[in-house]
């Protein structure tokens, strides 16, 4: 265990929530502002003079500055979905994007740091393009856009429609805002905000995992924070990718949400949460560290994690933990032969 660096907790709060947020235009989101009966009109001038945050129409000087926003903001997350960036490619996606788009440039204290294109449908919202230059992300201005955008959904009772590529980790981020799945393409996710919960019907299903992983007599654990100012305590954990199995997801997003890499042991048990707007199956496997040093992490920011830190038993008794074994069990059980899988009962979750 020499690798092994691990401070009480690592605290998040120190930078905002990523705002990268980089939505590509879907014909396949079925918002498309030719449709028989939709109306146009892009959302009005809006300020934040608490985050030095206004917008303003674009003008056709603005667009060799969106031009260099949109790459600089897309380059990672094509590389890491396709491998490569091919600079004529994207110039043709952002030439028909922009020619297609009313769009608002972003200034933060005056100065233009992204561009964001809004449309308001008699049907929807659909969030066409927001992006911001690296310099400006995590600085909160995306989710305060995003945050806007759904007030006025809200109050109209409609949905916000957006698509994402696969790879973007802002996905989490919308997740947390109350984004939920609704279909595919074959490079993107297409999400929505409904302005009420769907139907039971109509409720995604996620399976997922997570890592339980006892040290010195205390519990990895990290701290989310909720829309209604509380928080809750869970063990590390995400949902499956396309391509990975149980274990390898449960490694995956402990290292990214604690810095720690750890190993699968056995599984201990399988929990069943009804949220807002998906039912979850969660796979929990008790892990053992490998390596690693809990540190703050750029993953752990976007999917709204706040801290991250090793837990006493007797720290937790005024605490809402997942999955509630943690609380309920004796933890020294975990190890041993006798211990049998546990299918834990149905838990509503707000989130």
């Amino acid at each position: 265990m020499e690798h092994l660096r691990n401070p009480e907790v690592a605290d998040f709060r120190a930078a905002d929530t990523p705002a990268g947020v980089q939505s590509k235009h879907l014909k396949a989101a079925n918002c498309s502002d030719d449709r028989p009966g939709s109306t146009f009109s892009f959302t009005s001038m809006l300020s934040f003079p608490e985050m030095k945050l206004t917008t303003r129409p674009a003008a056709a000087t603005d667009r060799e500055f969106a031009r260099h926003a949109h790459h600089q903001a897309y380059h990672d997350v094509v590389v890491r979905q396709f491998g490569k960036w091919d600079e004529a490619l994207q110039d043709n996606f952002f030439a028909g994007d922009w020619a297609g788009a009313k769009v608002e440039i972003l200034l933060w204290d005056g100065v233009p740091c992204g561009y964001a294109s809004i449309e308001h449908h008699t049907d929807c919202i659909h969030v066409r393009e927001l992006v911001l230059l690296p310099e400006y992300q995590q600085r909160g201005i995306g989710t305060s856009l995003l945050n806007v955008t759904i007030a006025q959904a809200r109050e109209r009772c409609v949905p916000v429609k957006l698509g994402v590529l696969r790879q973007n980790r802002a996905i989490g981020l919308y997740r947390r805002l109350g984004f939920v799945d609704c279909g595919w393409t074959e490079t993107h996710t297409l999400m929505e905000w409904f302005s009420h919960a769907p139907p039971q019907a109509a409720l995604s299903h996620r399976i997922t995992a997570g890592a339980i992983v006892i040290h010195e007599r205390k519990i990895l654990l990290v701290r989310y924070a909720t829309a209604k100012g509380g928080s809750f305590l869970a063990a590390p954990g995400g949902a499956l990718k396309q391509d990975e199995s149980v274990s390898d997801a449960a490694v995956r997003e402990t290292l990214e949400e604690t810095g720690l890499r750890v190993a699968p042991r056995k599984v201990l048990c399988i929990e069943d949460l009804l949220c807002r707007h998906f039912k979850m199956c969660k796979i929990w496997i008790l892990c053992d560290i490998v390596d690693g040093e809990l540190r703050a992490t750029d993953d752990a920011r976007i999917e709204g994690i706040t801290a991250a830190g090793w837990y006493a038993r007797d720290a937790l008794k005024d605490e809402t933990v997942f999955p509630s074994i943690i609380a309920d069990s004796d933890w020294s059980a975990f190890t041993t032969d006798n211990w049998q899988v546990v299918c834990l009962g149905l838990r509503r979750a707000d989130f």
